[in-house]
């Protein structure tokens, strides 16, 4: 009879299930432990919850590992491979070599097993897979890099996530969520110069949002700056700009999304949080976001007038301040800037 346990990671709490010799199946996070326990349980109805062994711990410390960013492929983890049909185990042994920071497509994988007819074969295999992430499949994309799908809690957001952490690449491209921070000979911190494609699809997702707020500003007559406040891949607050409409001169799309996050947390402060912004911050919501400690923005076209990333003045660069969140800039700013340009157009021709 196999026996589970619920162990922490910095995606959330996951559970493992074992035997006396190998894991039995893994569990990504669901919104509550009771529903991770549950969904684990859905497949194995007889386990009782325990103290993990050696065997287990050391397993969950490595998993753990990983998943804050070390580079471990688990590729020695022993698991238990009784009833998983043939075809399946070539693919999870196929996937298993296939390290951390690195990613291939369905297709590639078919081809690989001698079968490139059967990208959906092995796509359905990985949608069954017992074991992530001791077997990889959020490194498995489908063709042209797209995310394809993802059974664990968040879909392709936890995915995308996952592939966040381990600065994932993309064939020969360097690691696509890195974004290296350049300091200055007075050990200040630069915002990198980031060029159009240089994200990774988490940051154009949630700038899709983002972009969303900003439409609304426009529909109410403010300038259509839209704003997202996410950790982990799930939305906790959004807003766009609204002085006018609520006779606040505070009430920036930035400073909304975050009042909204802090509401859903309880808690002033949104360590951990990224900030996403279609529109370089000022000054203003620039110290908001310090004082929040947001760890990372990202925001979509600057602002010459008055930018606070490194248009006018780099408050994130500034050593004196005592927090200073990860910047990068340029995500989509052809969209973001083409919605204010059309916004201030058409008042122009009023």
């Amino acid at each position: 009879m196999p026996s589970f346990s619920v162990f922490d990671t910095a995606i959330g709490r996951c559970a493992i299930a074992w035997n006396a010799k190998a894991i039995v199946r893994l569990q990504l996070p669901e919104a509550s432990d009771a529903l991770t326990c549950a969904r684990l349980l859905r497949y194995l109805p007889d386990a009782t919850r325990d103290e993990p062994p050696a065997f287990v711990r050391q397993a969950i410390e490595r998993i753990r590992t990983l998943l804050a960013g070390a580079h471990d492929d688990l590729a020695d983890l022993p698991l238990d491979l009784e009833g998983v049909p043939a075809f399946h185990r070539r693919v999870y042994e196929f996937v298993r070599a296939v390290g951390p920071g690195h990613t291939i497509t369905y297709g590639e994988i078919a081809a690989h097993l001698g079968e490139p007819g059967a990208a959906r074969a092995v796509g359905q295999a990985l949608g069954e897979n017992p074991f992530a992430p001791v077997v990889p499949c959020h490194r498995v994309l489908a063709a042209g890099g797209r995310p394809g799908g993802f059974s664990a809690a968040g879909g392709v957001t936890t995915k995308l996530r996952m592939l966040e952490i381990e600065k994932a690449c993309i064939g020969d491209t360097p690691g696509l969520f890195d974004a290296a921070e350049d300091r200055t000979a007075r050990g200040q911190r630069r915002a990198p110069a980031a060029k159009a494609d240089d994200f990774g699809p988490i940051d154009e997702s949630m700038m899709h949002l983002a972009l969303e707020q900003a439409r609304l500003a426009a529909e109410k007559g403010e300038v259509p700056v839209g704003a997202v406040v996410a950790r982990d891949g799930v939305v906790l607050g959004a807003g766009f700009n609204q002085p006018i409409g609520a006779r606040d001169p505070s009430a920036h799309a930035e400073i909304v999304a975050m009042r909204a996050a802090s509401a859903a947390l309880g808690n002033y402060r949104l360590a951990g949080c990224d900030l996403y912004v279609t529109l370089e911050p000022c000054a203003m919501c620039a110290g908001a976001i310090q004082h929040a400690r947001i760890a990372r923005v990202v925001f979509g076209t600057s602002d010459p007038k008055t930018g606070a990333c490194g248009s006018v003045v780099d408050l994130f660069a500034d050593a004196r301040l005592n927090h200073h969140a990860r910047v990068r800039g340029g995500v989509m700013a052809e969209a973001c800037g083409a919605m204010l340009s059309t916004f201030f157009a058409e008042r122009r021709r009023r």
